[in-house]
């Protein structure tokens, strides 16, 4: 997704192992991984889902947020 969508949206992958990926997920009141979190251009929350899904999800969530 990174490939179709890089040049449109910003990915930031965190492990929840680390203690900077930890310190994210707390921000971010993770409840389950995976998570995505889809913000808005103010940095709010638009999407979050969590859980396995295929990706089209995702997608539509992205879709629904850009321009």
């Amino acid at each position: 997704m990174q490939e179709e969508y890089g040049n449109k949206v910003v990915f930031v992958i965190a492990d929840v192992e680390t203690p900077e990926g930890y310190e994210l997920a707390m921000q971010y009141d993770v409840t389950g991984i995976p998570a995505f979190f889809c913000l808005d251009a103010a940095g709010r929350t638009a999407e979050k889902l969590v859980g396995f899904r295929n990706d089209q999800p995702l997608r539509d969530a992205l879709e629904r947020l850009l321009p």
